[in-house]
């Protein structure tokens, strides 16, 4: 899933208000302040399942990118998989999508 989180300074770290500086600038200006940043937000309505949510992001990212696979057919076929949760959990479609009349579905 597209989200930061989980950067922490260790505690006695030299510099921690300047390594907390640096987490704040990289992680959240950088993004926020980038012309082409497109501001989502997190999964709703996915309840326990949220796991099988990033699954299948991470599942996409391996397939295309480390294993080569087509990206076209393996889209699809993590669509279905994506599709196929979304309608088990009734979870409607999140900003910045348009609002879904029942469960999202990728398209």
């Amino acid at each position: 899933m597209p989200v930061l989180t989980g950067l922490a300074v260790l505690e006695g770290a030299p510099d921690m208000n300047g390594a907390m500086a640096l987490i704040d600038y990289a992680a959240i200006e950088k993004m926020q302040s980038a012309k082409d940043a497109l501001l989502a937000l997190l999964p709703i309505g996915l309840g326990e399942r949220g796991a099988e949510f990033d699954k299948v992001f991470i599942d996409t990212f391996r397939l295309v990118v480390l294993r080569g696979q087509n990206p076209r057919a393996v889209l699809d076929r993590e669509a279905e998989t994506l599709n196929h949760l979304m309608s088990e959990t009734g979870a409607p479609c999140w900003q910045p999508d348009p609002p879904s009349n029942g469960a999202c579905q990728a398209q």
